[in-house]
């Protein structure tokens, strides 16, 4: 989980929650976040239950782990098929995978 370094909403300290990754400011370790949201969680209700996390966080790591999955998925395409780099930048670039809110559930879709 290296790829948190370059995310402001998070901080991680050897004396905090056992060097976990961590909402920046908060005790509460990121895995709270994914496990709740995989259980069938909302963000409203996550952010209730933990209420030291301010929703700009959440956000900001959503969209963190988004831009991850495709740079993923991208280098996945090159590895696996030999699909030239700009190919896959003209097909998933990151801008296009985002996180949206709906019906209190977050999914995964293109951003319009």
């Amino acid at each position: 989980m290296e790829q948190w370094q370059d995310c402001e909403a998070v901080e991680r300290h050897p004396d905090k929650v056992s060097g976990a990754w961590v909402f920046r400011g908060t005790r509460v370790p990121l895995a709270a976040l994914f496990e709740n949201l995989r259980d069938g969680a909302s963000i409203e209700e996550f952010l209730s239950w933990f209420p030291g996390v301010q929703r700009a966080q959440v956000e900001a790591v959503l969209e963190h782990e988004a831009l991850a999955a495709a740079k993923t998925i991208r280098l996945r395409l090159t590895t696996c098929w030999g699909v030239p780099w700009a190919f896959n930048q003209r097909s998933i670039p990151p801008q296009s995978v985002a996180l949206s809110v709906s019906g209190g559930k977050t999914i995964g879709m293109p951003r319009q």
